[in-house]
């Protein structure tokens, strides 16, 4: 698989739309896609991730380091179809959200596409400043 050709999807969050994002992205040769501002329907972690996050985390950790510990092995332990399930999810949503115009798109049900998807994650409780990444193809 070219990794080298990925069209890459994320918000406009500060952190993904500093220089240094930028360059780390560029410097993989990949596209970033324009992303619709305050469009969490579009947004694989709002609707497929925080909440199961949230559930599973639930009245277990009393600090920071014991929360940042326990999110990293939750994301460990996730299947290879639960993150297939986000991205079909996204197709679902995104190929909705054009047939109504850009309009909010709420709780779908969605078919199974096939889908390849290359799997980007900032380790954002890194101590280093810039972001690193980590790809991962999904079948």
């Amino acid at each position: 698989m070219d990794i080298g050709n990925v069209l890459l999807l994320h918000d406009n969050a500060r952190t993904h739309t500093s220089i240094r994002t930028k360059e780390k992205i560029a410097s993989f040769g990949w596209t970033t896609l324009p992303y619709p501002s305050y469009s969490p329907d579009l947004a694989p972690c709002d609707y497929h991730l925080f909440g199961p996050v949230k559930k599973g985390l639930r009245d277990k950790h009393n600090d920071n380091e014991e929360v940042k510990s326990a999110v990293k092995t939750w994301l460990k332990e996730r299947p290879i179809q639960f993150y297939k399930a986000g991205i079909r999810a996204l197709v679902k949503r995104c190929n909705t959200a054009l047939e109504r115009g850009g309009d909010y798109v709420e709780k779908l049900k969605f078919n199974h596409h096939k889908v390849i998807f290359i799997l980007m994650h900032f380790d954002v409780f890194s101590t280093k400043r810039s972001p690193t990444a980590h790809k991962k193809a999904l079948f």
